[in-house]
Formats: structure tokens, sequence, C-alpha cells
């Protein structure tokens, strides 16, 4: 499958923030973003770490309550960051 955005694709919204665009930007910074975002934004956190890969192996809301169809989990992160924009 192809991927579905490539790093300088990624880059290139932080890239326009002055103070960023000389830093490196790695995958790392961007997850922290998401995370830091989706909180910000309210999202539901058992969708934050299915998002994430995170692991539910402990989490009993996650594993026995919380269920989720992909079509929900793309609902659900529409409505969170379907307005996202950077202004540049």
């Amino acid at each position: 499958a192809d991927p579905i955005a490539t790093v300088p694709q990624l880059q290139r919204p932080f890239r326009k923030k002055s103070p960023l665009r000389n830093q490196k930007l790695r995958p790392k910074h961007m997850r922290k973003f998401f995370a830091q975002e989706w909180d910000r934004r309210n999202g539901n956190a058992t969708i934050k770490k299915m998002l994430m890969g995170h692991s539910i192996r402990y989490d009993i809301n996650a594993l026995h309550y919380s269920h989720h169809t992909i079509e929900e989990i793309q609902e659900i992160y529409d409505k969170v960051f379907g307005n996202l924009r950077f202004l540049g």
C-alpha cells in the first residue's frame, strides 16, 4: 500500500513557522503534537491510544466496553481533527 503522506509533506507546515524552520523535525515531534492537540480538542483517550498504536492490554474500558468500527474511528478523527489548520 502507498503511504498516506510523505515525511516532507508532513514537515512542510512546521517548516513555514520561523521558530521551527531550522530545527530537525522528527516523527516523535509529530506524535507529541498529535497527542497534545488531541487532548486539547477533548478527543477520546481510547481512540487516541488506538490511533497511536499504544497497547490497550490492561485497559479494561478499551478491552471490554469501548468497541469501535473503522468507520466510527474515522468519524471521531474527522470530528476532532477535521478542521486542523496551520497558520503561517
